[in-house]
Formats: structure tokens, sequence, C-alpha cells
């Protein structure tokens, strides 16, 4: 297996700016990531890429414990991606099922650095450092084990982006695999300002422009951005779906941005997409 080197994670760190970890502390940037690699990404990985039937006889592997938890904990606190994707290699290198390294060993790694990150116990840095050492595994491990995507159909293309400004982007991620497994072609806009999702939506035809928001200081900016993509986009039905926890048990939000769907995970997204689609008539 090819596990992540140092390099990538020595760019992160270097994006950490003063800036960056203000904003991360008033938005709780890092809890989130912890809580949806927990309750979204493990979950919904065992269930696409369990591969062995529950009726096959076979002796039962070791399962992780309650040490090796915190001593996973530990090398993520410390930062060695190298020592953390060896510690999980070797685990799977006894027979573990990957869904119980998902369910007994990140799930609660990832459980413990956002306790961490809440107690002040760790800083910003090297608690996002360990969570992302951990997405990168899950998506590495999932990546060997999964069925190739859908081929895309031409009239399904969808940018998807968080709001400029938004730290962290692991949720868009995740909402792009289900896409992608749908049949969609997607445009990933992490990074991008206003400017160049605009300039992307004017210049090729999409069904579909999705938002993911964290922080309640930017929904005045995902307003101005929805309200700049209905403008200019050269598809003038374009769908427009919006996403995260900011949102959850508040629909009036949706219509307050401008948006016509909201979605709490990305299997619902793809579904709200082609419902719009469906509805409306928001074809390419």
């Amino acid at each position: 297996m090819d596990w992540p080197t140092e390099s990538g994670f020595d760019a992160f760190r270097a994006c950490l700016t003063p800036d960056a970890v203000s904003q991360a502390r008033r938005s709780r940037g890092v809890l989130a990531l912890a809580d949806i690699i927990e309750r979204e990404v493990i979950p919904r990985l065992v269930l696409a890429h369990r591969t062995a039937p529950a009726y096959v006889d076979r002796a039962p592997a070791a399962l992780p414990t309650e040490e090796e938890v915190t001593t996973l904990t530990s090398l993520a606190v410390a930062g060695s991606t190298v020592d953390i994707a060896a510690y999980v290699d070797g685990i799977l290198g006894r027979e573990v099922p990957l869904e119980r390294v998902y369910l007994d060993l990140l799930a609660p790694v990832a459980r413990r650095l956002g306790a961490m990150w809440e107690s002040d116990a760790c800083d910003f840095a090297t608690v996002t450092m360990g969570l992302c050492a951990l997405q990168q595994i899950v998506l590495d491990t999932g990546r060997r084990t999964r069925e190739p995507f859908h081929r895309p159909r031409p009239d399904r293309r969808a940018v998807l982006a968080p709001v400029p400004g938004e730290q962290h982007s692991f949720g868009l991620l995740l909402v792009s695999e289900f896409f992608r497994r749908s049949g969609w072609e997607v445009w990933s806009g992490a990074g991008a300002g206003e400017p160049e999702i605009a300039a992307k939506v004017r210049d090729e035809r999409f069904a579909i422009a999705g938002f993911t928001l964290s922080s309640e200081d930017r929904v005045g900016a995902l307003a101005q951005l929805i309200l700049v993509v209905r403008r200019v986009s050269m598809n003038r039905r374009i769908g427009i779906l919006v996403g995260g926890t900011i949102f959850q048990g508040r629909p009036g939000l949706v219509a307050d941005v401008g948006a016509d769907a909201t979605a709490a995970d990305g299997a619902e997204a793809a579904l709200q997409a082609e419902t719009l689609i469906a509805m409306r008539g928001l074809r390419t």
C-alpha cells in the first residue's frame, strides 16, 4: 500500500497562518472534522467496502484494543504520518477486517483528538494534523477496495465547493465521492474564490452547484456567492444545493441564502441533485 509521505502534511502545516487558526477556533472546524470522520465517513465506508459475507466460517482476528487506540492517538499527536501509517498497516496485516479498523480504531482516535482540542490539551495544528492523517488513511484503505466509479454522464456535471474562506474541505471530498459514484462529473472548487467559481459556471455548463458552510459568520458570503452564480451561470436553470451542520434543523436558512435544497450527507446530496433535475428540468 502507498501511504502518504510527510511532505504533503508539511505543506499543510505551512498553511496554518494566525488568521486560519483564529477562524478555526471561531468555527470549531477541528471538532467538525473529527465529528465528520466519526459519524459520516467511517460508517459509510464500512458499508461501501464490506467485501466478506457475514456467514464466512473463519477464525476471527484479534480486534483493535484500547491500548492500540491509545498508541495510535499518541502517534497522531506526535505528527509522524509514516509511523501512523505503519501502525495501521500492521493491524491490517493480522487480517483484522477493514470495517473493524474503521470502527474500533480510527473512530475512537478521532473522538479522542476532538476531545483533546475541546479541552485545550493540544493546539490547533497538532490536532488538525492528526485528523488529516486519519483522513488520508481512510481514503487510501478505501481506495484499494472500492469498485470503479460509474462513467460520468454528459448531462450530469456539478460544481462542488466550500464557501470561500472555509478552512476544512473534508466533507466536500466525501460529497464529491458520492456524486462520482452516481455517475456525475465533478469540478471541485476547494480553495477557489468567488471570481474563480463564477468564471467556471459562466464558461461551462453545469446542472448543479453545491456549497458547504460550517461557520455562522459566513452566511452572508454564501448568499452572495449563490446570487452571483445564478446571475452569471451559462445554465440559467442551474440547481443550487447547500450543506453543512449549520443547516441542520434550520430549513428557513436554505431559502434565506437562495438555495434550492440542502442535504445532510453525500448520499443525500447526490439524491437531491437527481431530484432537482427530475422535478425542474435542470439538465445541462
